[in-house]
């Protein structure tokens, strides 16, 4: 794949189960995030199911499920730009390079506290 191409939805879903943990932990859910998600027509509703969730590794998840539906092939490109545009170019890069490399530098701090705006989102017990 060349750098900065958009995976078809096949591979994204591969890379996306290859790398899950990493993933996981690499999605800081911001409002900010949230709300540029929310921008996109097609998210719009699931967005606002995951605003009502409470453990990030699940809120992580539902983020990283958005494009698989249907719609797959118009949403990609709107769904990586919100991504590189709020803070997750390291998530985009698995994507569209096919390299984990930036997600092991930078998606948790050493002591396991999620990135981001430096304030963990929920109880420690869920940060897993």
């Amino acid at each position: 794949m060349a750098e900065n191409s958009l995976p078809n939805r096949q591979r994204y879903d591969e890379l996306r189960k290859e790398y899950r943990e990493q993933l996981l932990r690499s999605v800081d859910s911001t409002e900010t995030l949230l709300s540029a998600l929310s921008e996109i027509e097609t998210f719009e509703d699931k967005v606002s199911e995951i605003r009502s969730m409470k453990i990030n590794k699940e809120i992580a998840n539902k983020i990283l499920a958005l494009p698989s539906n249907e719609n797959y092939s118009d949403i990609i490109g709107d769904f990586m730009s919100v991504l590189r545009m709020n803070s997750h170019a390291h998530v985009v890069s698995l994507f569209t390079k096919e390299s984990n490399e930036e997600l092991l530098t930078r998606g948790v701090h050493g002591n396991g506290i999620p990135r981001g705006n430096g304030i963990p989102m929920g109880f420690p017990w869920e940060w897993e």
